[in-house]
């Protein structure tokens, strides 16, 4: 007989009923009192049977939850954000997580925490309950964080959303005064990228304050026609600066979200040749190589792709050494 567990891990109503059916061949004291004794023993193997399947990151949310404090918040964040790395493509499973994340680190006063949760939640999920409440705190957070470049964005897009809201209308004194001067304040960011450039050839403080106004835009407005190139862009800006994480993440966004964009086959690409190049991971890169030439066989970069794939693993003498001799072959 298996338990079947419920919120209070109580016996089934199956098991009593077949529990009865073993007590109507007996009638005497003795037996019903075996019988009340395995109903009780039943419901304690069901009760420990459910505090076995708890996760461990659930049942660290619980201790938190009956003792609130700095240090468990901290020890569910770190349990969280690996329980997140491990379960990133399985969206229905993460969401209510992601939620949790965002309720405890606020709670917290962790807000650099919060924008962990914050981003992927709306990100991936277009149809959230709640989506302008959770966008209203993100630009709480990103204004509280200086970020004002990207508080601005969100703010002022949720007023066009919303005009007649009571609470965002009172956001309007938060704008940065250059986000009013500025009908693209996205493309004004852009062009600060190459004001005093550093030695990687970008203006390091004013490439940060793009990136972030680019996701922010894409996460309060998807459907902005300008989001899909701002990614790719901002992705390029990113890798510049060789971040690659956040490249990384970026040119999947672009790739998740926009599929049918003309950047996108870029993407695909470049993000393979990151994860060969820079990673040292080419079997990934492999498979990327591979959906690239199969999903675009007619764009301009898929010889390259085949050379690459051609090449992998290969060291940039042997690569050279190849190209020399099919020239004397020829």
């Amino acid at each position: 007989m298996s338990c079947e567990l419920s919120a209070q891990a109580t016996v089934s109503k199956r098991q009593v009923i077949y529990l009865f059916k073993i007590l109507s061949m007996y009638r005497t004291v003795f037996h019903v009192s075996m019988f009340l004794g395995l109903i009780t023993l039943l419901s304690v193997s069901c009760q420990t049977e459910a505090k076995q399947t708890i996760s461990p990151v659930d049942r660290l949310y619980q201790e938190y939850e009956l003792q609130p404090n700095a240090e468990r918040a901290e020890v569910y964040l770190d349990s969280l954000e690996s329980f997140l790395r491990a379960n990133i493509d399985n969206e229905e499973l993460i969401q209510p997580h992601l939620e949790k994340g965002v309720k405890l680190s606020m709670a917290q006063g962790m807000l650099s925490r919060t924008s962990n949760y914050i981003l992927p939640l709306l990100r991936l999920y277009p149809n959230l309950n709640d989506r302008k409440g959770y966008l209203s705190k993100l630009g709480d957070i990103m204004y509280t964080l200086r970020k004002r470049h990207a508080s601005s964005i969100v703010y002022s897009e949720l007023l066009k959303a919303y005009p007649n809201d009571p609470e965002l209308k009172k956001k309007e004194s938060l704008l940065d005064s250059l986000s009013k001067v500025h009908d693209n304040y996205v493309k004004y960011l852009f062009d600060q990228i190459l004001v005093n450039p550093d030695e990687l050839g970008v203006n390091k403080a004013a490439s940060l304050k793009y990136v972030d106004a680019v996701e922010a835009l894409a996460l309060v407005s998807p459907n902005d026609t300008l989001v899909p190139g701002n990614l790719y862009t901002a992705a390029e800006v990113a890798r510049s600066m060789r971040t690659f994480p956040k490249a990384m993440s970026l040119y999947d966004w672009l790739i998740d979200t926009y599929p049918k964009h003309d950047k996108t086959p870029n993407a695909l690409f470049i993000k393979g040749f990151i994860l060969e190049q820079d990673y040292n991971r080419p079997e990934e890169a492999k498979e990327l190589y591979i959906r690239f030439v199969t999903e675009f066989p007619d764009h301009d970069m898929v010889e390259s792709a085949k050379f690459l794939l051609k090449n992998l693993g290969k060291s940039d003498k042997e690569i050279l050494q190849e190209i020399e001799n099919a020239k004397q072959n020829n």
